[in-house]
């Protein structure tokens, strides 16, 4: 992980090393902005929105059904 990844973390935070969290904290937002650290993410919900970082931050369209979670390429979480 890099410094970025621990500013503005009243809004958005990682989860151990593989999982960020971006929940979209404004009612009508059709967009906003998050921290992504270096690396390959991949949106948990559709496994289809994927993001290559350098890390900066990237734009987000949140939705009213889920929170924002993406998970690093190559790491495992396991589920029951």
């Amino acid at each position: 992980m890099d410094n970025g990844t621990f500013e503005n973390t009243e809004s958005t935070f990682m989860f151990g090393d593989a999982l960020k969290v971006s929940p979209c904290l404004q009612a009508g937002n059709n967009s906003f902005e998050s921290y992504f650290p270096s690396g390959t993410w991949v949106n948990l919900y559709n496994r289809s929105d994927i993001m290559n970082s350098t890390g900066m931050n990237q734009m987000i369209m949140p939705t009213s059904l889920f929170t924002t979670v993406h998970q690093k390429e190559g790491s495992i979480i396991p589920f029951q």
